[in-house]
């Protein structure tokens, strides 16, 4: 129960922060993950994490 809880804390403090950040402020912010199905749903909204774009992975192929 404590790891949620704590995870819970740091998603309100992201939030907040993004918040506080205006289109003027020249500040661009850039989230990585493989697993976008849990992302916070709130992270995702307008003016926070809005934009999304998926980069597929190609292996590299070996000599042998």
């Amino acid at each position: 129960m404590e790891g949620k809880s704590y995870s819970h804390r740091i998603v309100a403090t992201l939030l907040n922060l993004m918040d506080g950040i205006s289109r003027t402020d020249g500040i661009l912010v850039i989230a990585a993950t493989n697993r976008p199905d849990s992302i916070e749903p709130a992270l995702r909204r307008p003016g926070r994490l809005d934009r999304e774009m998926e980069i597929e992975f190609q292996a590299l192929e070996t000599g042998a």
